[in-house]
């Protein structure tokens, strides 16, 4: 599963799944799967999803928060982490401007732009 956000049709089926995507991110957390990455991305589609589909900002500011804490236990030299903590940092940006939070948003959407740069430029 993936939620894909420019496909507003594909919405009400993620709600439904919502609540079983996030019980599976947090077993997989809890007993540090080899999915490690694939958990992460999930965990950061619950949190676009929460954010864009419910206007649930702290449930989705939590799962992309999750999402970071797994994706920083991988390997962090391997590019497809690097873009995925990029992605997630990206998406909490969004959530901390949408609460307010405009510092923390700046903060969060720099650390984002620095993982992409030392990607585009060789050094994940």
């Amino acid at each position: 599963w993936r939620f894909k956000p420019e496909q507003v049709d594909t919405w009400l089926e993620s709600v439904k799944i919502l609540e079983h995507v996030k019980y599976v991110v947090l077993h997989a957390y809890e007993h540090k799967t080899v999915l490690a990455r694939e958990t992460g991305v999930l965990s950061k589609e619950a949190g676009v999803l929460s954010a864009m589909a419910l206007n649930q900002f702290k449930e989705a500011q939590f799962s992309l928060e999750l999402s970071l804490k797994i994706l920083v236990g991988t390997d962090r030299n391997s590019n497809e982490i690097a873009q995925a903590r990029a992605d997630a940092l990206q998406e909490l940006g969004r959530v901390y401007r949408y609460q307010g939070n405009f510092e923390k948003s700046e903060t969060t959407l720099r650390r984002a732009l620095e993982i992409r740069n030392r990607i585009a430029n060789g050094s994940s």
